[in-house]
């Protein structure tokens, strides 16, 4: 079979000059965990970038290397197990990951803010809302004091707590999931950070909780400005809130473009099957939800080439070759040496 005649990313080439209007580009991160004595690669070369007032969703299933990557940017990879091994984080052109501690400390929370995935457990269970809430105004904002409290309660009027000069004065435990995770998102943005990071925020909430939570983020991201990296497996989410798409997959970015465009005719095999694993109202109530067969493999035991070809349906020969990230139009990147032979896809959910 011939290689379709497309650009194909070069690996070895120098970093590109900075995407114009682009907050945050991250270029070639790889981050690894040592096991056993080997350093084993989690997220290896990944590549995406977010513009001011844009949210961009990272998606792939459980262990594909989302949480890590945004651990990534905030330079929160749990040592000493876990390093980053190279790339560039680059806001407004400086690299993060050529930062010292303290200068790092001053961007976290105030330049860039992060919804953790799980409320209950992010929060400190031992201190008051208010103060967790004041922390960041204090450290950031130099606010103390009446002036502190004040902005602490219109942050969390902003997220919809009812009551919330008592609320500041109450403890993780005593709120529920959902109040827990508005209180995230009021940390996160209390500063006005220009970058937001949501890593799975609305896990283990329910639909109209869910719901409540992404309208809420979203206005507020909206109102501020705030570009914003969605984290999450949940594809209808994404159609609603993201213009752009990165799908990873072991680790890697297998496909990235917009999100019109990916829904519509996705060109890798994992997305075409994560899309076809979304339950639709247009199809018949008994038919079988199909599901991509297998499962992902374990970071220290990639398979050769393409670490999708074990589960995919496509595989050929060819497939047992390394398979970089190819642009086959503006925007538009696959990682798919078969991505120009897939039959038409019938819609997405």
């Amino acid at each position: 079979m011939v290689q379709p005649q497309t650009k194909v990313m070069d690996e070895t080439a120098p970093p590109q000059a900075s995407r114009e209007g682009a907050v945050l580009e991250v270029k070639g991160l790889r981050t690894v965990f040592r096991q056993r004595g080997v350093d084993v690669s989690v997220v290896n070369d990944v590549n995406f970038d977010i513009r001011a007032g844009e949210t961009v969703a990272l998606v792939g299933e459980s262990g594909s290397g989302k949480s890590v990557s945004a651990l990534s940017v905030m330079r929160l990879v749990p040592s000493p197990k876990g390093r980053i091994a190279g790339g560039q984080v680059l806001l407004d052109g400086e690299d993060l990951l050529r930062l010292d501690e303290p200068a790092m400390r001053g961007i976290r929370g105030k330049t860039i803010g992060m919804v953790f995935q799980e409320p209950m457990t992010s929060l400190n269970p031992i201190h008051t809302i208010g103060r967790q809430l004041g922390e960041g105004l204090r450290i950031h904002l130099g606010l103390t004091g009446k002036a502190a409290r004040e902005r602490s309660i219109e942050l969390l009027d902003s997220v919809g707590i009812p009551r919330p000069a008592e609320r500041l004065h109450a403890y993780p435990h005593q709120l529920s999931g959902g109040m827990c995770q508005r209180v995230m998102i009021a940390i996160a943005l209390s500063c006005e950070p220009r970058i937001l990071l949501a890593d799975e925020p609305t896990t283990a909430l329910d639909v109209t909780t869910q719901a409540q939570i992404l309208e809420l983020m979203d206005a507020r991201a909206r109102a501020l400005g705030t570009a914003t990296l969605l984290i999450t497996h949940d594809l209808g989410i994404v159609a609603r809130y993201a213009s752009r798409v990165n799908v990873m997959y072991a680790g890697r970015i297998v496909e990235q473009g917009e999100a019109r465009q990916l829904y519509d005719n996705p060109r890798h095999p994992y997305t075409r099957g994560l899309l076809e694993s979304v339950p639709r109202l247009d199809r018949p109530r008994r038919q079988e939800l199909p599901a991509i067969e297998g499962l992902p493999p374990s970071p220290g035991s990639l398979p050769q080439g393409c670490p999708f070809q074990p589960r995919c349906p496509f595989r050929q020969e060819i497939c047992g070759q390394p398979q970089a990230l190819r642009e086959i139009s503006p925007g538009r990147r696959v990682a798919c040496i078969r991505a120009d032979e897939l039959s038409p896809f019938d819609g997405a959910a």
